[in-house]
């Protein structure tokens, strides 16, 4: 049972209250995760500096504070390698740990949403899976350009309450559309 297992997960501090996660992501300050959708954030790579913190309880003991580390495994979900570059591995203490992550989104399909979490497993509590996740979202929005005369020509093949969703750049000088 899932309390039996948490019973024996010695290794975790009862101290430890959350792992906290922001990105630095260069527009607004910090956020929880990766979200790339404006052409400006699509036609190059991007780096962004992943903070992540172990947040203890009130009043915790220093001794668990200050012998707290653990070796986190750093894995991308699915396919996500083909544009998520991240460190195998990053050792979490209590404070800031950091570590970069590079997104290049310009090898992705156009116009459709492109999904996947980067997560952290402590390699000594496998079995407790992830620690935390980092979503990370990239829209690529698909150019549509005066020598075509702004024409899109794109083949649906849809499927009764399966939402289709297609982003396209807003050409520039449009006013309506």
């Amino acid at each position: 049972s899932a309390f039996n297992l948490c019973k024996h997960l010695e290794s975790i501090p009862a101290e430890l209250a959350a792992i906290q996660i922001s990105v630095a992501d260069g527009k607004n300050g910090e956020s929880k995760g990766i979200y790339l959708r404006e052409p400006w954030e699509t036609r190059k790579f991007r780096d962004f500096l992943i903070n992540v913190g172990a947040k203890f309880k009130h009043l915790s003991s220093h001794d668990a504070k200050l012998n707290f580390e653990r070796k986190i495994l750093l894995k991308v979900t699915d396919d996500g390698e083909n544009f998520i570059q991240c460190p195998e591995y990053f050792k979490l203490s209590p404070g800031a740990n950091s570590f970069t992550v590079r997104v290049d989104p310009t090898k992705l399909e156009k116009g459709i949403v492109h999904f996947r979490e980067i997560y952290g497993i402590d390699v000594d509590n496998l079995k407790i899976g992830p620690v935390f996740r980092i979503p990370v979202t990239v829209m690529v929005p698909q150019e549509v350009e005066n020598h075509t005369d702004y024409i899109l020509d794109r083949r649906l093949l849809l499927e009764p309450a399966v939402p289709d969703h297609f982003f396209v750049k807003v050409p520039a000088g449009a006013s309506y559309a």
